[in-house]
Formats: structure tokens, sequence, C-alpha cells
């Protein structure tokens, strides 16, 4: 299943239904949330039994001022109607690669513990 457009008139409907609802609030000039548009995507196709949603916040800053966004992208996820989690400033995790390579710049991976000098 793909991610569906949620707007003023469709959000809480969508939201206070059965099962788990996903959203991303995002806006167009954002470059973190033009990264993780592809990663929600994905989680969308992946997880059928979810719902996914995304509102635009500059075509919907009255939503947006309502649910309280203070930075972008915001992910929330209700389940059954009820909010469990609410993050701003979400972005896709490192693949296993890169996530490698900053920990061995950082000391991680090579017999030293964080902060310890050898």
């Amino acid at each position: 299943m793909s991610t569906r457009e949620l707007t003023a008139d469709s959000f809480e409907q969508t939201i206070s239904g059965d099962g788990i609802v996903l959203v991303d609030f995002w806006a167009e000039w954002c470059g973190p949330c033009k990264q993780f548009g592809p990663v929600f995507e994905a989680a969308a196709e992946a997880n059928p039994d979810i719902t996914f949603g995304k509102v635009d916040t500059e075509a919907e800053q009255q939503l947006a001022g309502r649910a309280g966004i203070r930075s972008i992208p915001t992910l929330m996820l209700f389940r059954d109607g009820i909010l469990l989690f609410n993050r701003g400033r979400c972005a896709p995790a490192p693949g296993p690669r890169r996530h490698h390579q900053a920990g061995a710049r950082a000391g991680h991976g090579r017999g030293t513990a964080p902060g310890r000098r050898r």
C-alpha cells in the first residue's frame, strides 16, 4: 500500500480508526524531509497492514498548528486512535556501511571504549 495524503478534512477520521497509523509531517522545501520521504514510502510498501499518511505542512498549516508541529519531518504513530509516538526531526538511519565508517572514525570497533585513551 502506498501513502495517503492527509488533509484537515481526512486527518481525524484516519487517525481515529482501528489499527496502526503512521503520519509524516513534511514540506517540499525541507532537505531532511526529502531524505526521509523514500524511506517512508518503502516502509508503506513493505507494511500494507499499517496506514501511512503524509501531511504537507505548507498546504495544511492549520492542521500542522493543531498537531503542534514545531520541526519537520515529524513522525506520529497512532494505534486505535491513541497517539503513542511523536518525534520531530526524523531522518533515515545511516546504512550499515556509513554507520560502521562513522564508528571507526570515533574509535569504536577497535577494542577501545569511547572516551578512553589507548
